[in-house]
């Protein structure tokens, strides 16, 4: 039993899934390109770590989530027939769970409407795991935070995802792992520390890493098939980069499909009294985008950012005018 129990946590050749099963941060996201082994990993994510996992503490409760029940189906259930059925979990197709001898339990879900989050109302699970997590809202994925919880002190409360870029989540999943809250980016493989004023007045830290990976991080595959990365190349633009390159700066649908990194310039200063133009796409409950736009020699740069939730116009206009400052005055 334990040989065929450490097989599932032999990552030698797939260092950044070890990467992502090492991880301490209280929220990981791990992927980019298809490929890299993430479906795999959150399986064993779900199934605990070499200390503390759902074979050897009967208060080990795991919930992974895919949008729609026949996702799970093709995938991550399959796969986990074929691991936990050697490790003595018994299957209850019934209610979709996991269970293993001292009780620990492995639950599989789904999320189909906004609604469907309110079904967890109740539960408790010490690891969440969202497998696409950019097919989810943004408010499926917070609503799960009042789910993540444990009374055993020797567990750790863990939220796991493992994504591709683009869906309908791209947006929010890309701000909050890639992006600080100014609107620069967060260091890959980087633990960011956030702060959070409680209702005392106190502050307390949660901390969030984003783990990169590729189809070449992951050799079972690229040996196993060596055409699918040719495959990859056959896709469309958009798709091509998404999947194949793992790049975030991408969203199918966008106003300029070809936005990169090659368009972000150094940054400079402009004259003293330049013309500002600011655009503002309102959200309440969302994201408010706010974009400052300055002219120089005869094209506009956007020189900065404001995504902000939950902001009253008064509280918005004071917001402009600090990024604005005191050295752009003539506002168009």
């Amino acid at each position: 039993m334990n040989q065929k129990k450490n097989i599932i946590w032999s990552c030698d050749r797939n260092k950044r899934q070890k990467r992502f099963l090492d991880c301490p941060a209280d929220e990981i996201l791990y992927g980019g390109s298809a490929g890299p082994g993430k479906s795999e990993a959150l399986l064993i994510s779900a199934f605990g770590n070499q200390e503390q996992n759902a074979m050897n503490n009967p208060n080990w409760k795991a919930l992974i989530l895919r949008r729609t029940f026949p996702d799970l189906e093709r995938t991550l259930i399959q796969r986990s027939i074929q691991i936990f059925s050697q490790l003595g979990g018994r299957y209850d197709a019934n209610k979709h769970r996991w269970t293993f001898p001292l009780g620990g339990v492995v639950q599989f879900g789904h999320m189909k409407t906004e609604y469907d989050k309110y079904d967890y109302k109740s539960s408790e699970y010490n690891v969440i795991c969202f497998d696409e997590l950019t097919e989810f809202t943004e408010g499926m994925y917070l609503y799960l935070f009042s789910r993540n919880r444990t009374t055993d002190p020797k567990l750790k409360a863990q939220i796991r995802s493992a994504s591709n870029p683009t869906g309908i989540g791209h947006s929010w999943v890309k701000k909050r792992f890639l992006e600080k809250e100014d609107g620069s980016k967060i260091q890959p493989d980087k633990i960011h520390i956030y702060d959070i004023l409680m209702p005392n007045g106190t502050k307390r830290q949660i901390t969030r890493c984003y783990i990169p990976a590729k189809l070449s991080d992951n050799p079972y595959l690229s040996e196993n098939d060596p055409n699918y990365l040719i495959r990859l190349m056959q896709l469309p633009e958009m798709e091509r980069r998404a999947l194949m390159d793992g790049d975030w700066d991408i969203f199918s649908g966008q106003f300029f499909p070809e936005f990169g990194e090659q368009h972000i310039c150094k940054p400079f200063d402009f004259a003293y009294g330049s013309p500002v133009w600011v655009s503002l796409d309102y959200g309440f409950a969302t994201k408010t985008a706010t974009g400052f736009y300055s002219l120089l020699s005869g094209t506009f740069y956007m020189f900065a950012e404001l995504y902000v939730s939950k902001k009253e116009p008064n509280e918005l206009s004071a917001l402009i005018k600090e990024k604005l400052g005191k050295r752009f005055t003539d506002i168009v």
